[in-house]
């Protein structure tokens, strides 16, 4: 690898050469090197390579869906790392797989269950600074009973106005299908310091069933609810429903 002494005024390839901007040393030129694309491919000893890859693309894809399948609710109090972190938790999910062999390994129930547990929306504030105790959820006759115990543990400065929203999803991640449900709470003022509320959705079965629940803070103006953006003061939660 060569540092040019003067400024590049170009980035891109020249024949066997690149030439590229780094934020540490600079601009850069290199030649070309690694394995070809067909080497990748095909190699004996790329195999580990193509089992990696092949399973980093079918973690993207799934994180790809579920933040798809939840817009409604990731749109709102989702951070700047959810990206990331979940495709991280869908990668561990899928080396748990323990039926299929590394490289054609998937999202499975078994691995779900093992590695999903509760994902916050928001790495900034949890949603159980919003709660008095864990949110309860309950399945019976094919419907999800859910119990949010929405509290204020400390005085909140600016918002005049609280909303829940609670959603449920079914997704299938073979068929890149899913189907959801979503309801919301009445505008809470922010002088009710404690109230429980219950949401009821309904089970179809097309799919591994998650829920999510958010807090969102709202500033009431002349009849109007502005929603504040300020990361601190909104969170979410999403877990999956056997």
């Amino acid at each position: 690898m060569a540092k040019p002494n003067s400024l590049v005024s170009f980035e891109g390839k020249l024949a066997n050469l690149s030439f590229y901007h780094d934020k540490k040393n600079g601009p850069i030129t290199r030649t070309k090197g690694g394995p070809s694309k067909q080497q990748i491919k095909t190699g004996k000893q790329m195999a580990l390579v193509r089992a990696n890859n092949s399973e980093f693309a079918t973690a993207s894809g799934g994180g790809k869906l579920i933040r798809l399948a939840f817009q409604p609710i990731l749109n709102e109090c989702k951070d700047g790392t959810l990206t990331q972190r979940l495709c991280s938790v869908i990668t561990k999910t899928i080396k748990a797989d323990s039926v299929h062999k590394p490289g054609s390994r998937i999202i499975t129930a078994e691995g779900l269950q093992k590695v999903f547990g509760s994902f916050q929306l928001n790495a900034v504030t949890a949603h159980d600074q919003f709660l008095s105790k864990p949110i309860k959820t309950e399945v019976s006759d094919d419907i999800l009973y859910v119990t949010i115990p929405f509290a204020l543990k400390e005085k909140i400065k600016g918002p005049t106005h609280w909303k829940i929203k609670s959603m449920y999803c079914e997704i299938d991640f073979a068929k890149k299908k899913f189907v959801w449900d979503i309801k919301e709470s009445e505008y809470i003022p922010a002088s009710v310091k404690k109230q429980e509320l219950s949401f009821e959705h309904a089970i179809k079965g097309k799919g591994f069933g998650f829920y999510t629940m958010s807090v969102q803070c709202y500033d009431l103006v002349k009849g109007v609810y502005n929603r504040l953006v300020d990361g601190k003061l909104r969170a979410g939660e999403m877990r999956m429903v056997n």
